[in-house]
């Protein structure tokens, strides 16, 4: 559990906790709670996909708590759910199956036990699944922009860091105006990033439509290196991976 309060530069004009902040609240209560076991540094994680459900946005000044635990595993992953709350009313629950790796081949590695020693219990037999949903594909009638990845979104790791990511998907939602409160937000990564990566941000359809608003970021040779999906739909809880 993390407690900290909304800072200027986590939300936009509005006055609303951005997904990018939202994204990196996530991803520091994870490298907390392997802090505090002792399994900082020992192992090492990507994300593979993301689902965020926006019952309230955080807003500046707010007090908010993180709190996360596994409730899935895999034989090289598993799924970390995390619920950020408020004492303003914020209200945002986070599901992420992330890919436990190899950090000199870069491929995925087999959790070892003293991982399922200590995560096993809270995830209580779920198995976590990587399968990806989105269509690569870009839509005929798709928006487009430019969109540079710059050195500073690169991690530890070398890989393009999972709130960059989420930092085009809030150019899109200031594009069309949308709001975060009822909205779900679904991330999925297909492919690494390379370095100094001048990719295209695309986006077609509306959060109130039935297939809601898609978001891909394509390369150069028309890979797709993430989509995003955003909805009204709600959910009680980011159940979608």
């Amino acid at each position: 559990m993390t407690n900290r309060f909304v800072r200027l530069g986590d939300v936009d004009p509005s006055d609303e906790l951005r997904f990018d902040a939202i994204g990196r609240y996530g991803q520091d209560v994870a490298n907390d709670d392997a802090r505090e076991v002792d399994l900082l540094g020992a192992l090492h994680f990507v994300v593979r996909k993301t689902v965020v459900v926006v019952h309230q946005p955080g807003v500046f000044r707010e007090l908010v708590t993180s709190t996360t635990f596994c409730n899935g595993t895999g034989g090289r992953w598993a799924e970390r759910q995390t619920a950020i709350r408020g004492d303003a009313g914020a209200s945002i629950d986070i599901s992420s199956v992330w890919v436990h790796i190899d950090p000199d081949s870069g491929r995925p590695k087999k959790l070892d036990d003293r991982f399922h020693n200590l995560y096993d219990e809270s995830a209580r037999g779920r198995k976590a699944n990587t399968k990806l949903h989105h269509s690569p594909a870009v839509a005929d009638n798709a928006s487009a922009m430019a969109w540079p990845f710059r050195w500073s979104d690169l991690d530890l790791l070398g890989h393009v860091n999972n709130a960059a990511f989420w930092t085009a998907v809030e150019q899109v939602v200031h594009v069309r105006g949308i709001r975060r409160t009822g909205i779900t937000a679904q991330l999925e990564f297909r492919q690494p990033v390379p370095p100094d990566t001048t990719a295209t941000l695309h986006w077609s359809g509306d959060v109130a439509a039935a297939n809601g608003l898609m978001i891909w970021l394509t390369g150069e040779n028309s890979e797709t290196f993430a989509t995003a999906r955003l909805s009204s739909a709600m959910s009680a809880t980011p159940a979608a991976l």
